[in-house]
């Protein structure tokens, strides 16, 4: 028996490696602080007039086709990531082991999310019954529409994930949960660096960030002959990447003057761990973005406190170089 609340609330997954939409049994877990995985009927009302009729038919109440879609929150942590940062991303350019040591550096490059296999996943949530009974709620043929990482002053480093889904069920059982012991990163271990690209150095005075990537994609792929189970989605528009700073007025040449002047710096967001993986090897989540527009409305004293502003961002591409998301962990493979 569980609790029948939300205490008893899992999440995992599995990569779908035969094809879009077929089952994988969740083998992956985290540990969340919201799920909701939720299905989308289309149901069409026949209204056709039966002679001395006071109501429309059930038998003519149809279904026409499904989806799904779901959403999770969570803390990002020192494990586990990589498989959900592949999803997103659209890629993995390799798993590097480290000089030898226990520490794999995990690239995620920016690419196109279409494939056949392993760019899919099966998610599954549990939503036990008050009685304490489990219910398996799961999606199939999920794919990462956006995501937001944020963190601030005493926070954790946070993400919000959106998934497009093709199927959807609660007839499968419920795979007992397994953690592994991964730690969060928080505001402590971060740095934001911009610059040129790969030469970036680190700017103070930095009090919050965050960072969203909408992955833009026809989600609406119903076609005749395959009434039941939608297509796989394709990218029909760019990728946004876009984003807030707020830091505190130190250096004009940190975010003014790039704002008024229209330069494009490099921006690296990083969170490092303090625990040591293997010699100079540390736990690390870090999110690079090779071009990026600043804007805002300037700095402005309003009143006695310290000069503050708040910046947004977003992603202009530089011809050569992608957005990458990097994660070095004990994690030998994606």
């Amino acid at each position: 028996m569980s609790i029948g609340s939300g205490m008893s609330s899992s999440f995992g997954w599995s990569k779908e490696t035969v094809a879009y939409g077929t089952r994988v049994a969740p083998a992956k877990f985290i540990r969340h602080r919201s799920c909701s995985l939720l299905p989308m009927y289309n149901r069409v009302q026949g209204e056709g007039i039966t002679a001395a009729g006071l109501g429309l038919r059930g038998d003519h109440l149809v279904q026409t086709h499904s989806a799904s879609t779901a959403s999770v929150e969570f803390d990002v942590a020192t494990l586990n990531m990589v498989q959900l940062m592949e999803n997103l991303m659209g890629t993995t350019t390799g798993s590097v082991q480290q000089a030898a040591t226990a520490a794999y550096l995990h690239t995620f490059t920016l690419a196109d999310n279409y494939a056949t296999t392993s760019k899919s996943l099966t998610l599954q949530t549990n939503v036990a019954l008050r009685t304490g009974t489990d219910k398996a709620k799961e999606i199939t043929g999920a794919k990462a529409t956006s995501a937001t990482f944020s963190t601030g002053v005493g926070e954790l480093l946070t993400a919000s994930m959106e998934f497009d889904g093709q199927g959807y069920s609660t007839a499968q059982s419920l795979a007992a949960p397994s953690y592994v012991s991964g730690l969060p990163f928080h505001f402590g271990q971060a740095a934001l660096k911009l610059g040129t690209y790969a030469s970036e150095s680190a700017v103070s005075g930095v009090r919050a960030f965050s960072a969203t990537i909408n992955r833009n994609m026809d989600t609406e792929a119903f076609t005749f002959g395959a009434p039941t189970a939608k297509l796989q989605p394709v990218s029909n528009a760019p990728v946004e990447i876009s984003g807030s700073i707020e830091a505190d007025y130190l250096a004009t040449a940190d975010f003014e003057d790039r704002f008024t002047g229209l330069t494009l710096p490099s921006l690296v967001f990083e969170c490092v761990s303090t625990t040591v993986i293997a010699s100079t090897y540390y736990p690390t989540f870090r999110i690079t973005v090779p071009g990026v527009h600043i804007s805002g409305p300037g700095v402005t004293n309003e009143g006695r406190d310290v000069p503050r502003q708040s910046w947004d961002w977003n992603w202009v591409y530089d011809g050569t170089n992608l957005p990458t998301i990097q994660i070095m962990s004990t994690e030998t493979s994606v």
